[in-house]
């Protein structure tokens, strides 16, 4: 586990911020992982945080004004002030209606703007964490088979501001005919460059992981002159008392009992499940587009 040294190269470009700039929206805890990676797990632990907000994935605020593009890319060359100043404000909306100190927040597609978030937040603190790809192969075939709860997507649905509905919809009306008529969701997850031509290509679980590991690679390419902690999902399944410790000490947390019970909840026997739940053919097929990056993260196949 390591924390990335500070660095003024490539630094995002000046953006002007809302005055007077709230303390709440200071030091935003950003956590940066992809779909199925456990930041659903790791953020209601910071809910439980007695100083902390959380936003739950919201998607129409940081996508807002970019619907129109092919994929979900986002850099500091998107950021606006105009743009910067209106996300800014329905982080503070929310950090003001939860009652909090701080916000936390969980987007998966952020795997793929990190700059663009950093432009929005540059004192934010970014955890960057990785799960085993096979793993979020096995997930995401999983999500796909059973679909979204519906509850989630309907309090989803309830957020978006109206005049973004229309790039919404689709995505909107797949899931909720998967959970009223059955078969599989759609593409689940983020959408890099190039994601259309790996959905056409009709190999879900191979496009699972070229999206996985072009998100990874991204969000740490990104990640690399910017302060964030990296660290695996394993390691803090396997061990939450010396991986909390650290999240604690660089977000500038005090310990919370309400936050280490749910961290508790870990469950060290699901690491490896794709193990078994993985035929070989499965594993031929996703090998080529994993095996570079998940060695790379310290995983061996």
């Amino acid at each position: 586990m390591t924390v990335a040294p500070a660095s003024t190269a490539d630094a995002a470009p000046a953006v002007v911020l809302p005055k007077p700039d709230d303390p709440r929206l200071r030091k935003p805890i950003i956590l940066i992982g992809t779909e199925r990676s456990g930041t659903t797990w790791l953020g209601c632990a910071f809910r439980e945080h007695p100083d902390l907000a959380i936003m739950w994935e919201p998607r129409h605020i940081w996508s807002h004004g970019h619907y129109l593009k092919p994929h979900e890319r986002l850099t500091a060359d998107d950021a606006t002030p105009s743009g910067i100043r209106w996300i800014r404000e329905q982080f503070l909306k929310q950090v003001i209606a939860q009652g909090r100190q701080r916000i936390s927040e969980k987007t998966p597609i952020n795997t793929l703007r990190v700059p663009y978030v950093h432009a929005a937040f540059p004192d934010a603190k970014f955890l960057f964490l990785v799960r085993d790809g096979r793993s979020v192969v096995r997930s995401t075939a999983e999500i796909a088979a059973s679909g979204v709860r519906k509850g989630s997507i309907i309090k989803r649905m309830k957020h978006v501001p109206l005049l973004d509905w229309p790039f919404y919809v689709p995505r909107y009306v797949d899931a909720m005919r998967q959970k009223f008529l059955g078969g599989e969701l759609g593409h689940f997850g983020a959408r890099p460059p190039g994601w259309k031509q790996w959905v056409a290509e009709g190999d879900r679980d191979v496009t699972t992981a070229k999206v996985w590991s072009t998100s990874v690679n991204t969000a740490r390419a990104d990640l690399a002159n910017i302060d964030h902690l990296f660290f695996r999902y394993e390691d803090l399944v396997r061990d939450p008392a010396t991986t909390r410790k650290q999240i604690y000490d660089f977000c500038e947390l005090a310990p919370s009992a309400e936050m280490d019970a749910v961290l508790d909840t870990a469950k060290p026997d699901r690491v490896d499940a794709w193990r078994n739940e993985l035929d070989d053919d499965t594993l031929a097929r996703i090998k080529p587009h994993l095996i570079g990056t998940l060695n790379s993260f310290g995983y061996e196949w």
